[in-house]
């Protein structure tokens, strides 16, 4: 009887020994084979060829576009000017401009003159027909405001001058951009819209020795208000957005 017993005893702990000893293998499978599995993996994603590619695309899809500009023409017309502009993304920038200028020739009194402009402004653009940021035709909208005292290159008390504490101006832009070196752009414009505000005719009283304020006038233009031919200096080290520059990023090499 205890032989009986002894081995239906064993004939129920042989299936339990069985089933636990093939759980245990399984852990010990995933054990081993869940971290080489995850080592091949991390070794396929940092192998050397696609993360190159990877550092490349985004070099060309995620750079940073930032460009400093001074118009040449304001230059010319004693008018000091620097604007910033900061590529968005989706062909579109963002643009701040800023003019200063304080001039004065003051002997004779008769022929003393000014030149004292100050004006801000913003634009935003859109780069279109260009696949390259901030190359080629660019059409905007801007508004700019400021003021003004101008009574330049007078001959006698008699030539008049300008004065407005505040004026303003808003309308559309079209520019042409296109590199001249390898960060540097020569950039075309010109904007149409609208100028508003007041400002003040004078001119100097020999008699009185003050100057005569003789009318104020509202100013209602629209056509023209401004035009640019500026080098723009591109920064940061998605720049030089060049044509060849980004060729030679995707691996087009002529």
């Amino acid at each position: 009887m205890n032989n009986i017993l002894t081995y239906i005893s064993a004939c129920m702990e042989d299936p339990f020994f069985e089933k636990k000893f093939t759980y245990f293998r399984k852990i010990i499978y995933i054990k081993t084979f869940v971290p080489a599995f995850t080592l091949f993996f991390l070794c396929l994603l940092y192998h050397p060829s696609l993360h190159a590619q990877y550092q490349t695309t985004s070099a060309y899809k995620k750079p940073f576009y930032f460009v400093l500009k001074n118009n040449l023409l304001y230059d010319a017309a004693l008018l000091p000017n620097l604007s910033a502009e900061l590529y968005l993304g989706n062909k579109w920038s963002l643009a701040a401009e800023g003019n200063w200028s304080w001039w004065m020739f003051s002997k004779p009194t008769e022929n003393e003159w000014f030149h004292r402009i100050q004006t801000v402004g913003v634009e935003l653009r859109n780069w279109f027909c260009s696949p390259y940021p901030l190359y080629g035709h660019a059409a905007g909208v801007y508004a700019m405001t400021g003021n003004y005292d101008v009574r330049a290159f007078t001959k006698d008390e008699n030539s008049k001058g300008w004065l407005s504490y505040r004026s303003w101006s808003a309308g559309i832009t079209y520019a042409y951009s296109i590199p001249i070196s390898r960060r540097v752009n020569l950039e075309l414009g010109i904007a149409f819209g609208y100028i508003g505000g007041q400002y003040y005719e004078y001119n100097y009283c020999m008699e009185d020795e003050w100057w005569a304020q003789q009318a104020v006038h509202n100013c209602n233009y629209f056509g023209p208000t401004r035009a640019g031919i500026s080098l723009a200096w591109l920064i940061g080290k998605g720049n030089p957005a060049r044509r060849w520059y980004i060729d030679y990023l995707l691996g087009k090499n002529y």
